[in-house]
């Protein structure tokens, strides 16, 4: 359970991230605070798809009704999301108003997959 754990950490530490960022997006430092911010969210992807990888591997937190069908457009989901952070934060790097705006922009991704995948 500690992968709860984790996953509850880096949950917690987004608003002190984004605290951050915001502090210094228009300075100087502004890709070294994208990168801190980026990299939570690139490191909460990474817990997140661990604790799924586990959760869905031979049913062992999922009840077995649950469609094989549901089980791969989740785990699709969740790894072009970890690919985007990736993109994310190499960009954040390079510029660190761009990176913030690929973070937001992958929120409006997981928002509009969640009303979409809902309706089905």
């Amino acid at each position: 359970m500690s992968l709860n754990g984790f996953l509850l950490f880096f949950v917690v530490l987004t608003p002190f991230t984004t605290s951050f960022v915001a502090d210094n997006l228009f300075s100087n430092g502004s890709e070294t605070a994208a990168a801190v911010y980026t990299g939570t969210f690139l490191l909460l992807s990474t817990v997140y798809n661990v604790l799924w990888r586990y959760a869905q591997g031979n049913h062992k937190l999922l009840g077995r009704d649950v469609a094989d069908i549901r089980l791969k457009r989740i785990s699709r989901v969740a790894n072009i999301g970890f690919g985007l952070y990736v993109v994310a934060f190499i960009v954040s790097l390079l510029s660190g108003l761009a990176g913030v705006v690929l973070v937001l922009l992958l929120s409006v991704y997981f928002g509009m997959v969640a009303v979409l995948t809902g309706k089905r």
